[in-house]
This record gives C-alpha cells, sequence and structure tokens, in this order.
C-alpha cells in the first residue's frame, strides 16, 4: 500500500505502525535516523512528519544551551538526549566549537563538553553511530519486505486450530 509523508511516497504493510513508518521514511533520507522525527498528525494514506534538525537549525548556542528550550527537543523527539541534540546542532549548524563556548556547552552537559578536543571527537561518534543504525534499519527493512512477499505469495497461511483452556489460579492468604 502507497503511503504519502510529507511528499515522500513509501510502501507500507498493514503491519506498520509509528516507529516503522519513521523507520521506513527516514531510509529515503540521508544522513537520517527515526528519532530524528516525529508525527504531528496521521490519517489512512497520509502523514505530516517534522524534523528535529528545521527546528535547531540556525538556533544560536545561547538558545540551545537553556534549559527550558532542550527540554522542550527531548520532550518532543524521545530518542534522542541533550547531548545528541547537541552533536547534530553541530553537524547541522556546521560549528567549529571553540573554547568560550564550552561554558555554554557545559550548562548542557557538565562533563560531556570537556574540552573542544571531546566535543568534535564525540559528533564524529555520533555521525558514525547515525551510519550504523541506518545501516541496521536498513538490514531489518530488507528483511520484512523479503517476508511480505513470502506471506502474500501464499494462498493462505497454514495453521491449525486450538483450544484456549480455562485458565484458574490459586490465590494464596
Amino acid at each position: 500500500m502507497k503511503f504519502k509523508v510529507n511528499t515522500t511516497q513509501i510502501d507500507i504493510t498493514p503491519y506498520d505502525d509509528d516507529l516503522s513508518l519513521l523507520e521506513k521514511y527516514s531510509n529515503t533520507i540521508d544522513g537520517t535516523i527515526p528519532s530524528f522525527f516525529r508525527i504531528v498528525a496521521r490519517q489512512t494514506t497520509f502523514a505530516t512528519v517534522v524534523d528535529i534538525r528545521d527546528a535547531i537549525r540556525g538556533v544560536s548556542l545561547t538558545t540551545l544551551s537553556d534549559p527550558k528550550f532542550i527540554a522542550s527537543l527531548t520532550a518532543k523527539y524521545s530518542g534522542l538526549g541533550p547531548k545528541e541534540i547537541v552533536y547534530l546542532w553541530i553537524i547541522v549548524n556546521k560549528v567549529k566549537i571553540e573554547k568560550p563556548d564550552l561554558y555554554e556547552l557545559q550548562k548542557i552537559d557538565r562533563y560531556g563538553f570537556i574540552t573542544t578536543r571531546k566535543a568534535e571527537t564525540d559528533t564524529e561518534e555520533f555521525k558514525k553511530t547515525i551510519e550504523k543504525q541506518r545501516a541496521r534499519i536498513k538490514k531489518i527493512l530488507d528483511t520484512e519486505r523479503d517476508v511480505y512477499k513470502t506471506l502474500d505469495g501464499l494462498e493462505s497461511v497454514p495453521s491449525s486450530d486450538f483450544l484456549l483452556d480455562e485458565i484458574t489460579s490459586i490465590s494464596l492468604v
């Protein structure tokens, strides 16, 4: 079945939930994972999805380090923690972290941003983690697609009848 997410057409099955929908959608956009997105509206054949990268693009470091701003983002995008949001902010805005920036970053995570080198290294590790997750999701989606093709080719799924016996329980007093 064809399903439209924003302007992108994707194939879905009756078994797809919101997470698998986001997995399939993120698979169509390079450098993304499902936790970058959230569904704001979903109907039978269409969903509107927003991207955290749009929310942090162009945001100043002072705004980013505001606890209320970070809390609102982590509430909306529950798959990302404050540090991951900062790494993504660095990537999206192509920011070079300088020593004066560390004070603002330490408001978000005191030990996560001790030095500029650590911030750079952790950001690079975050990029690698994204690619590993993308590869894992692609493998899962390919496997699911093969299973659904096989099931669609069967006239009926072999099964046998079963009886559900009454279950009783003993309560200890």
